[in-house]
């Protein structure tokens, strides 16, 4: 396996996993630091996969994935579903391997207590992973816990419904003072941002998320507020509108830390991400698309 390379602007190939069929070499830039090992010591990277073109640079790639994880995909009765997982587990073992000496078959993944997806060793890489319609997003960071969710704004959706069910009775009532079209807008906001904590913190999202709650108390601005069953940060959220009419969301639990940065880029291009932030706690220049 090819290591990241320390060179400032230099581009780091997606590591290959010995006897895969890989179909053309896909550049990864190291977002402009000397490597991404180091990089990633105060950010988040977000990746946004795009599966077709993963599927064009790296063909079949499920050598690298573990039987387990075949096993998974396999129980996936719609191909276009079953596909995808694969994808996103291929893309999470190559994208690891950015970040440590380790081949991308060769990691090692269990869930916590809580249910969270953890790396086994010490490597002190965490991870979150996504499904959008047609993109898949992956946050990876070092000793913070990410959380990430993207959602695509085009579904079809029962808003007043399903926030009934799921938010917290001030994001209830933000909603009813809404218009149907913006209402609809804060719903996927709502959902995204509650999706990110909920997967930061390993809980899942069904485990009492009107328990915690959202609001815009002014342009750019995110204030969260939880009922005290658990520790309510200090956290970082980013809001962001990301390709193909997706909202994408990052959580992190930052405690005595600064605010991390965050740097979106395309896989398996490494080029940087359509990513337009909307709004963030503690402030939007935590985010970036390059550096």
């Amino acid at each position: 396996m090819r290591r990241a390379s320390m060179a400032a602007r230099r581009s780091a190939a997606i590591p290959e996993a010995a006897g895969a069929t890989v179909a053309s070499r896909a550049p990864c830039r190291t977002n402009g630091l000397p490597g991404p090992k180091r990089a990633l010591r105060n950010e988040v990277h977000v990746w946004l996969v795009e599966p077709a073109a993963w599927r064009r640079a790296f063909g079949d790639d499920a050598l690298i994935l573990s039987t387990d994880e075949r096993s998974a995909a396999d129980a996936f009765t719609l191909t276009p579903l079953r596909q995808r997982y694969m994808i996103a587990h291929c893309a999470l073992r190559r994208l690891l391997s950015l970040y440590a000496d380790a081949a991308p078959e060769s990691w090692v993944f269990h869930r916590s207590l809580r249910g969270r997806p953890c790396i086994d060793g010490d490597s002190g890489l965490r991870f979150s992973l996504s499904y959008g319609d047609d993109l898949i997003a992956i946050a990876i960071a070092r000793d913070a816990a990410p959380g990430i969710d993207i959602v695509s704004t085009r579904r079809r959706v029962d808003v007043m419904p399903v926030a009934e069910y799921a938010f917290a009775p001030t994001e209830i009532a933000q909603l009813r003072l809404m218009d149907a079209d913006p209402a609809r807008d804060r719903f996927f906001d709502y959902w995204a941002l509650k999706e990110a904590y909920a997967k930061a913190t390993g809980a899942g999202f069904w485990d009492k998320p009107n328990r915690y709650a959202f609001s815009f108390p002014r342009p750019g601005a995110i204030a969260f507020r939880h009922d005290a069953s658990e520790d309510p940060g200090p956290w970082q959220f980013v809001l962001a509108r990301a390709p193909r009419e997706h909202r994408l969301a990052v959580a992190v639990r930052i405690g005595a830390g600064r605010a991390r940065k965050i740097v979106a880029r395309m896989a398996p291009g490494g080029e940087v991400a359509a990513v337009a932030v909307e709004r963030a706690l503690p402030d939007r220049e935590s985010f970036a698309g390059d550096v």
